[in-house]
């Protein structure tokens, strides 16, 4: 009985950040993840969610950070690195931080990483559909995920590498 109300009270500020998050507020949904985090340091939905609101709050390295801190805390296919051949087993969640990571690179102006997250997301999600690895092992709403991801993925990944491509390239 004794976590309860640190459960509860961790419910009731996921649920705050969920809805600030949504209406745009990313400082108030920061807070209150941050206080999710206070009380259970090691849930995932908070961590995915704050890594969002920092990115929107022009924050990439610490949302870095909150990616790093969720691939340790999970083993659910969130990837910790952008390597293109293990990318067929990243799961659609894993999909959505890789696609957060490459986005946050390019933030921080480093083309280099951003493309190599973007790449790597952008084999996963064009992963063919015709009895692969990658897409059998997906539930329906995994599946579902990674179309909705896919043009996502695909716009980032062109945002991420066209403008780097020298002129006598194009």
């Amino acid at each position: 009985m004794k976590d309860r109300p640190a459960k509860w009270n961790a419910t009731a500020a996921y649920r705050l950040g969920v809805y600030w998050q949504g209406v745009g507020d990313f400082e108030r949904a920061e807070a209150a993840y941050q206080s999710v985090l206070s009380d259970i340091n090691r849930h995932a939905p908070t961590l995915f969610n704050l890594s969002v609101t920092q990115i929107r709050l022009g924050q990439p390295n610490r949302a870095l950070r909150t990616m790093d801190t969720l691939a340790d805390v999970t083993d659910c296919g969130i990837p910790a690195e952008a390597k293109e051949k293990k990318s067929e087993k990243w799961s659609a969640i894993g999909c959505s931080v890789a696609y957060n990571r490459a986005l946050a690179w390019h933030y921080r102006n480093d083309n280099e990483r951003a493309k190599a997250w973007s790449l790597a997301l952008a084999s996963r999600v064009l992963t063919p559909r015709d009895g692969s690895v990658a897409w059998t092992k997906s539930t329906r709403e995994e599946k579902r995920t990674l179309e909705r991801l896919t043009w996502s993925a695909l716009m980032l990944h062109a945002s991420i590498s066209v403008p780097n491509l020298e002129r006598s390239v194009l």
